[in-house]
């Protein structure tokens, strides 16, 4: 995109000011996808600038960086419900992870894995519309069933997980020990939880083949 003359100065500095808003036990979700959602926006804005583009693109490019927003948005929140256990286990930041009462401990939050799932509900929601809204003249299909069928299947197979891990948790069972023992009987309760899960799906007929990621 550089090479090719386009306004890349918006995304200097993304992976500092993604670090900056993610403050463990503090930031919300929806604060924590901000800069992600931002950086898309702006790289799917440029899509309209690239050589050959239509003017009928042209003139959507506010809609095409409403895409990226909503893609960005999703992807991060995503990540964040599938990343949990592993997020909680190494102490790293993950919004779905909260500060207990009275205490320095971080805690799987069934709250805030609700509220992560919601606004990915909202958020496939927007990538759906703004997909419709675009003047596909090839490749709608296929923009289609990325962006909208796939991306859903996997938004809603780690909100499955998360609200397992969360779930185990109930709020008091699970927390984030500064003791490596700890941490070692809390990794392998969630492992055999996994694996349990893992053979229930495949003893139904019709989860038989659908593997996660």
């Amino acid at each position: 995109l550089e090479e090719l003359g386009l306004p890349l100065g918006p995304l200097a500095g993304f992976e500092e000011r993604q670090k900056r808003t993610e403050i463990a036990g503090e930031t919300s979700p929806d604060d924590a996808a901000r800069p992600t959602a931002e950086a898309l926006a702006h790289v799917f804005g440029l899509i309209a600038l690239l050589p050959g583009a239509r003017d009928e693109l042209r003139a959507r490019r506010s809609t095409l960086g409403e895409l990226g927003r909503a893609v960005g948005r999703c992807i991060y929140l995503i990540d964040a419900l599938e990343d949990l256990e592993k997020d909680f286990l190494r102490g790293d930041f993950n919004p779905c992870l909260e500060r207990q009462d009275f205490t320095d401990a971080l805690a799987i939050s069934p709250a805030r894995v609700e509220t992560t799932a919601t606004l990915l509900v909202e958020e496939l929601a927007r990538v759906r519309a703004r997909v419709a809204e675009l003047p596909w003249k090839r490749h709608r299909v296929l923009v289609e069933n990325v962006l909208g069928a796939r991306l859903s299947q996997h938004a809603a197979s780690a909100a499955e997980q998360a609200r397992g891990w969360a779930r185990e948790d109930d709020g008091s069972a699970i927390r984030r020990s500064d003791s490596v023992s700890a941490r070692t009987r809390i990794g392998r309760s969630l492992r055999a939880v996994r694996r349990r899960r893992r053979s229930r799906r495949l003893s139904c007929p019709f989860c038989r083949g659908h593997r996660r990621r």
